[in-house]
């Protein structure tokens, strides 16, 4: 392999010094520390840039929080109300690219809004349009696990086996618990049926993964980047803990996992939240197993709802643009 290009060589580099000293000129005497750091809610001081020589003195591991795998999917979300028009949408974003769908239906209120899906027939007539490359998640709440079932009943369509295409059901009983969908009484049974549904032989795909950790609940409530994942941790490893008092080996449950996280438009600060994510989760499993702590969690990242304008969507275009990005 060829050496990496270095791009404007022909500059000569800038000492954080030189930087300092411009920025202080151009500040026209007004205070360096009120002016071109920012404080954050979480009580970070931020500087106004900085140079590869600050990771020296910055306590990470670049290689543990970094994914290995460049295997990034671009997904849509599929939520509407008729079968027919989703499966058109469906068919039309793989067509143009979209390498994940998701499927989608949640509760508000006593109603439920997304996907009406009864039987597996319903799946099947959605999913026609995509390819064996096509990648698909289930998100429906507390209905994860019926819709799961369907996919299993497909199974026995040897024209259109779509258990092959499934990618992740995003469960989390935990999540639905916070969002008042299921009562805190529910808990153990909820966890019993978890641990039952990691353990049971479904013929699906070794990669698919059989619940998530859903930390959309916090960002969408409000909480800080540092506050959200200090919660996502600990709602891990809650379901850590509770489903190998049920019986399940760590490496399952580790192995069968995802992360879904929402992602903001504080830029680099959302790119740190979600290697510092990878990192710590790292650290929590070591302590149980060091073997088990190099399985790769994936993430599946959804640009934020709750600093959308209602009128003006070209703003908003922007924001999820920077989000996405992240």
């Amino acid at each position: 392999m060829t050496e990496p290009q270095k791009l404007f060589k022909q500059f000569q580099g800038v000492s954080k010094g030189a930087w300092v000293e411009q920025i202080t000129k151009d500040l026209k005497g007004a205070d360096f520390d009120r002016k071109a750091r920012t404080r954050t809610a979480d009580g970070l001081t931020l500087e106004p840039f900085y140079q590869t020589s600050d990771l020296a003195t910055t306590a990470h591991e670049t290689a543990q929080a970094l994914s290995s795998s460049s295997d990034w999917q671009v997904r849509q979300d599929i939520q509407h109300s008729s079968l027919k028009t989703a499966a058109q949408l469906i068919q039309a974003a793989v067509a143009n690219g979209v390498t994940a769908i998701g499927l989608s239906a949640q509760l508000h209120g006593q109603a439920c809004r997304g996907l009406p899906i009864q039987m597996a027939s319903d799946l099947e007539t959605l999913l026609s349009g995509c390819t064996k490359e096509t990648s698909v998640h289930l998100d429906a709440g507390l209905a994860g696990p019926l819709w799961l079932s369907f996919l299993c009943v497909s199974k026995n369509n040897k024209s259109f086996n779509i258990s092959n295409l499934l990618g992740s059901l995003e469960y989390d009983p935990l999540a639905e618990i916070l969002r008042g969908h299921a009562a805190e009484s529910d808990w153990p049974q909820l966890k019993r049926e978890l641990a039952e549904l990691l353990q049971a032989d479904l013929g699906l795909s070794p990669e698919c993964k059989r619940f998530a950790v859903d930390g959309r609940v916090f960002h969408e409530a409000g909480a800080t980047l540092v506050e959200e994942l200090a919660l996502i941790l600990a709602q891990a490893h809650e379901l850590l803990v509770s489903l190998q008092e049920e019986g399940v080996t760590l490496q399952n449950i580790v192995g069968q996992m995802k992360f879904k996280v929402a992602v903001g438009a504080q830029y680099f600060r959302e790119i740190a939240k979600l290697r510092a994510l990878r990192l710590l989760w790292g650290q929590i499993v070591s302590v149980y197993d060091e073997a088990a702590s190099v399985i790769e969690v994936p993430i599946a990242a959804q640009t934020s709802t709750w600093n959308m304008s209602l009128y003006d969507p070209h703003v908003n275009m922007l924001r999820a643009t920077t989000e996405v990005m992240s």
